[in-house]
């Protein structure tokens, strides 16, 4: 898969984060070929992607917003998005105008309002395995 997938967190419309420290235990961070704002993925030799990584300019222990560059096909990535969507009000979605992604119906209410009117209204998973069907589903 080439396309990139971005997440982000909310609160009431604002930009929101979670704990660095939580997230970066969800995928195997390659720590010698990362920065804090670049994390090298690596499952296996055929499985890597990288994740750019943006905080809040307010508190730089809380992560904002993710983005996965060429995710791989490797089912623990998968797995470990719908870990992160279930950790807030996180949202994921596709470049090309998809329906965002959440885990949650009630994510909804904290998502700008701008962004349901450019993008949609939410589909909610259940499984890694519906986010990775959903990227493949994409227009």
């Amino acid at each position: 898969m080439s396309a990139d997938i971005y997440i982000q967190c909310f609160l009431d419309g604002e930009p929101a984060g979670l704990p660095w420290q939580a997230l970066i235990l969800l995928f195997p961070v390659q720590t010698a070929e990362s920065t804090p704002d670049f994390w090298q993925v690596r499952y296996d030799a055929q499985n890597s992607c990288g994740l750019s990584v943006s905080t809040l300019p307010a508190n730089d222990t809380l992560i904002e917003s993710l983005c996965i560059r060429r995710p791989c096909g490797d089912e623990r990535l998968w797995r470990s998005l719908y870990t992160l969507l279930r950790m807030g009000n996180v949202v994921l979605y596709f470049p090309n105008g998809s329906p965002p992604v959440v885990a949650d119906e009630a994510v909804t209410a904290h998502l700008p309002p701008g962004m349901l009117d450019s993008l949609g209204r939410p589909r909610c998973v259940r499984s890694g395995a519906e986010i990775e069907q959903a990227a493949e589903d994409t227009p």
